[in-house]
């Protein structure tokens, strides 16, 4: 997977509106859409959804796939909830918010990913 360094973007003007507090990531955890194969690096993770950056532009209200490094079954079904432009270092990015479709399913990769996110910001 080709990685592609996304840069941190301050989103003014939005309302906060998740049900779920999330956890930010420090360091970074990668990933990709499937089928496309195409990089995600999570942004933060709640036990209802996650936030990432990716190169390829995902239709909001459709349900994709994800899998992430070194979470075991990895492999996340989320519905696309927004989907933003975003500059990144010479490509183009986006910036995206999931919503888990199946979270007790994939229960076993999520709270990995939630355990990461908590050390993260420890």
């Amino acid at each position: 997977m080709d990685q592609v360094d996304f840069v941190p973007v301050l989103v003014h003007g939005l309302v906060e509106r998740r049900r779920a507090a999330r956890l930010e990531f420090l360091e970074r955890v990668d990933g990709h859409v499937l089928p496309y194969e195409a990089p995600v690096a999570l942004r933060d993770i709640s036990d209802a959804g996650f936030s990432a950056f990716t190169t390829v532009s995902l239709r909001p209200g459709s349900t994709y796939q994800f899998r992430f490094i070194g979470a075991p079954h990895s492999v996340v079904t989320g519905r696309l909830v927004h989907s933003m432009r975003v500059r990144a270092a010479e490509a183009v990015a986006y910036l995206v918010g999931v919503e888990f479709t199946d979270p007790g399913r994939e229960r076993a990769a999520i709270e990995v990913l939630i355990e990461r996110a908590a050390r993260d910001s420890a």
